[in-house]
């Protein structure tokens, strides 16, 4: 669920949200910096509004980390209704039973991982209530298609600033764990668990400490102090 089914639709509304609540002024939208556009560019600091395709940004990067501090934003919907806009010009509206978590960006950060341990870069998770649209269709085998994502309002965000931010993807969790673990503490399938400790394995904030059967065993990083934001 979360930023990945986002990502999926027209992003004009989200993006432009996002924008606008970032950065009040449009002075600082749409900068060109070298032979790119970034989406904010303000004191230094450039934004990135990303809802998905991390792997997109790796030229992006190479670029800009030269010089500039990055943050990439990338939103999850927290909580997300569903309007369906029926062929007999009615509406209905419901509750989507999914939850947006941390672990919606994990493949998207997997994808830039080279990156993450460079002290120019920052991530912010942003949550957001999102009501998407879908029309109706007689065309589609699901019987509609997504139409485009109309963020309500910001509920929560997380900064990752710095390696120990990282260890709130293993947040509460016990001395010594592994994948299965993880995902089952934290409800998350096996491969979002093993791409997890893979980033945070590779940041140098766990390390692999022997097996446990076939499973590799992990515990946390001494050296590294961690602040709870959200879990």
């Amino acid at each position: 669920m979360g930023s990945r089914i986002i990502g999926e639709l027209q992003e004009k509304s989200l993006h432009h949200y996002i924008k606008y609540y970032l950065e009040e002024n449009p002075n600082y939208h749409e900068v060109s910096i070298g032979p790119y556009v970034a989406d904010i560019c303000k004191d230094g600091e450039i934004i990135e509004i990303q809802t998905q395709g991390f792997d997109k940004l790796r030229d992006k990067l190479d670029f800009y980390l030269k010089d500039y501090l990055v943050t990439i934003v990338y939103p999850i919907a927290k909580t997300k209704y569903l309007k369906v806009n029926k062929l007999n010009n009615t509406s209905v509206i419901r509750k989507s039973p999914k939850k947006g978590s941390i672990y919606d960006a994990v493949w998207e950060l997997y994808k830039i991982k080279p990156f993450l341990n460079n002290k120019n870069l920052r991530i912010k998770l942003l949550f957001l209530d999102v009501l998407e649209e879908r029309n109706e269709t007689s065309m589609s085998r699901k019987g509609f298609f997504k139409v485009e994502a109309y963020p309500n309002s910001v509920v929560d965000l997380v900064n990752i600033n710095n390696l120990s931010d990282y260890l709130i993807f293993v947040n509460k969790m016990e001395e010594n764990f592994t994948s299965n673990d993880l995902a089952k503490a934290k409800k998350i399938t096996k491969r979002i668990a093993s791409l997890t400790l893979s980033i945070l394995k590779y940041l140098g904030v766990l390390e692999a400490i022997g097996k446990r059967g076939k499973s590799y065993l992990y515990q946390k990083n001494a050296k590294i102090a961690f602040s709870p934001q959200i879990d």
